[in-house]
C-alpha cells in the first residue's frame, strides 16, 4: 500500500474541510418564508342612495325567541332524544331525568295526604258532639294542609324531571351527555326559533344623537348573499350606553326569507340611509376615498372589491357627479358588494384584508 506524502495528506484534509463547509452553508441558506401581510381596512357595503351620507355598522344575527333550558331538580339523565340542529314541536320531550325517586316520593306524599284527609274527615263531626276540642281539630287541619302541600311539591318534582319544548324551534346546542348526572339549574340544551330573526348592532353614541327617529331607512346585508338586501325595523334599543364601548345596543327585526337558510350567529352589515325626499332618484354613491386612478397613468378609475375570502380585487368603474364628499358610480358596482374606502393606494391585487375597521 503506497504511503501518502505530507503535501498529499494536507490536500486531502483541506478538501474534506471545504466539503463540510459547503454542506453547512447549503443547510443555512434555506429560503425564508415570508408571512402574508393582512392589512386592516375600512369598508362599506354598496347600497342605493340619493347621495346623502350613509352609515354602515357590523351586526350579528340571532333568533328573536331563544332560551337555555334546565331541570329544576337533580339526577341522572336517562333520556336525551334530540340532537343539535333538530327541529322540535312545542310540548315535545327534550330530556328526562330518572323518575323513580320522584315517583316513590310522590307515592309516599299521596299516602300521607290520604291519611290526613281521612283523619280530618273523621274528627270534624266529633267536635259538634263535644267529643273532641276545637284545638285538636285545628291540629288535624294543619296536618292536612301540610300533607297537601307536600303532595303538590312531589307532583311538581316529578314533572320537573322532564324538559319539554316551550315553543317550536330548533335545538341550537346540547351541553350534557345522556346518562350524566345533572344538577338543578344546570343548562342542558339551547332552543331557538329561527323563523323569527333579528339583528343586534352596537351604535356609537354620536350616531344615536345625530340620527332622527323617522328619517332613516335601514337595510341589512350578508356577505355570503351578495346583491340581496333585507329591510329592517327597530324593535328595541338600550337607553344606557355600554360602560366599556360607549355604544348603545339596537335590536332590528327582519323577515326570515323562505328561500334562504339564515342561521343565528351569521355576521351582517347594517346600513342606515337618510330617506329620500320627493322624487329624488336613488343611485350608487361611494366615498371619494374609495376611488383611485390607474397607477400607469391611464384615465381608468377603480375600486377595491372585498371578496368572500377576505381578499381584494380591482374593479374598473365609471364615475358621475359629486355629492357631499361622495361620488356617483354609474357602472362597475352592484348593490351588496363590499368595497374598501380608505388606504386604497396601499393594496395590491389578491391581498388579504381584515375588516375590523369597518366604516361607520
Amino acid at each position: 500500500m503506497p504511503c501518502l506524502t505530507q503535501d498529499t495528506h494536507k490536500r486531502v484534509i483541506f478538501s474534506f474541510v471545504l466539503l463540510i463547509s459547503l454542506l453547512l452553508q447549503g443547510c443555512g441558506n434555506e429560503p425564508e418564508v415570508k408571512a402574508e401581510v393582512i392589512r386592516p381596512v375600512k369598508s362599506i357595503v354598496v347600497v342605493e342612495s340619493s347621495g346623502e351620507q350613509s352609515r354602515t355598522l357590523p351586526g350579528k344575527l340571532q333568533a328573536a325567541e331563544r332560551v337555555n333550558l334546565s331541570f329544576q331538580v337533580s339526577g341522572p339523565l336517562v333520556d336525551l332524544p334530540v340532537s343539535k340542529g333538530q327541529e322540535v314541536a312545542k310540548g315535545q320531550l327534550l330530556a328526562k331525568i330518572d323518575p323513580r325517586d320522584f315517583q316513590s316520593k310522590l307515592k309516599a306524599a299521596e299516602a300521607q295526604f290520604k291519611k290526613a284527609q281521612a283523619d280530618l274527615k273523621r274528627v270534624r263531626p266529633l267536635v259538634k258532639k263535644n267529643l273532641i276540642s276545637r284545638s285538636d281539630v285545628d291540629k288535624f287541619e294543619a296536618q292536612f294542609d301540610v300533607s297537601e302541600a307536600d303532595l303538590e311539591r312531589a307532583k311538581k318534582a316529578l314533572s320537573d324531571a322532564s324538559i319539554k319544548a316551550p315553543f317550536s324551534g330548533v335545538i341550537a346546542d346540547i351541553f350534557v351527555e345522556n346518562f350524566q348526572d345533572v344538577q338543578a339549574k344546570q343548562s342542558v340544551l339551547s332552543l331557538q326559533d329561527n323563523s323569527d330573526l333579528e339583528v343586534v348592532v352596537q351604535v356609537p353614541e354620536r350616531e344615536i344623537v345625530a340620527s332622527g327617529k323617522n328619517d332613516i331607512d335601514i337595510k341589512v346585508f350578508f356577505e355570503t348573499i351578495p346583491g340581496r338586501e333585507f329591510p329592517a325595523t327597530v324593535k328595541e334599543f338600550a337607553t344606557e350606553a355600554d360602560a366599556n364601548t360607549q355604544t348603545y345596543e339596537v335590536v332590528l327585526g327582519i323577515d326570515a326569507p323562505s328561500d334562504l337558510n339564515l342561521l343565528p350567529g351569521m355576521s351582517a352589515s347594517v346600513v342606515a340611509l337618510k330617506k329620500t325626499k320627493g322624487d329624488q332618484a336613488k343611485k350608487i354613491f361611494v366615498p371619494v376615498t374609495a376611488v383611485f386612478k390607474d397607477p400607469t397613468g391611464q384615465k381608468q378609475k377603480y375600486v377595491w372589491i372585498v371578496g368572500q375570502e377576505k381578499s381584494v380585487s380591482r374593479a374598473e368603474v365609471q364615475v358621475g357627479a359629486l355629492s357631499n364628499s361622495q361620488v356617483e358610480i354609474t357602472s362597475g358596482l352592484s348593490v351588496g358588494q363590499r368595497i374598501v374606502i380608505a388606504g386604497v393606494h396601499y393594496l395590491v391585487e389578491g391581498q388579504k384584508v381584515k375588516l375590523g375597521g369597518q366604516a361607520l
